[in-house]
């Protein structure tokens, strides 16, 4: 059963704009995300007002009661282009390996096989009391990087004015294509 996490908070919160409520074509950024992880095939979507710092006690908690055993699906909240085809290539090279998987330079969306080996290292980083990051656990755990060829799909707007710049690629991918 493969489980999705949406974390809805990102570390430029604090200027009072909130990601998760963006509207983009009519349905907000939290919907939007929700969907993306229903096309994966994910049976479970939990949404956490956590961000990448502290998700690691979030997923910690989600893989030790076994409430995600066919692995955990991670991603932010504001990454609007975002396709399920990026997403289900993600999570199929973490299921083959059996190792975490994100993109390079890019530490979520993240998949992480669920397997006594990434529980022990997660419930391992906790244990340390370190609160780190998706990033710091790929790094020290040996994390699979992928290159996305579609690089854009993975920005994230931190403000409105990257949604502005981001929108005319939202909307040349949503262009009808001429033969």
């Amino acid at each position: 059963m493969l489980t999705g996490l949406v974390m809805t908070r990102t570390d430029s919160d604090e200027d009072g704009w909130d990601r998760a409520s963006v509207k983009i074509d009519g349905m907000t950024l939290l919907a939007r995300a929700k969907r993306l992880m229903q096309e994966c095939q994910c049976e479970r979507i939990q949404v956490t007002p956590v961000g990448a710092y502290e998700a690691l006690e979030v997923m910690y908690q989600l893989m030790s009661t076994q409430q995600c055993k066919g692995g955990l699906l991670v991603v932010p909240v504001d990454m609007p282009l975002l396709t399920p085809s990026i997403l289900k290539g993600l999570t199929e090279v973490g299921k083959l390996t059996g190792r975490p998987s994100s993109f390079h330079d890019k530490p979520l969306p993240a998949f992480l096989p669920v397997n006594q080996s990434v529980c022990a290292m997660v419930h391992q980083e906790l244990a340390n009391g370190r609160r780190g990051s998706v990033h710091s656990l790929f790094s020290r755990f040996g994390g699979i990087q992928l290159v996305c060829q579609q690089t854009s799909a993975l920005h994230q707007i931190r403000h409105e004015q990257d949604w502005e710049r981001l929108k005319p690629q939202h909307d040349n991918r949503l262009a009808p294509k001429h033969s």
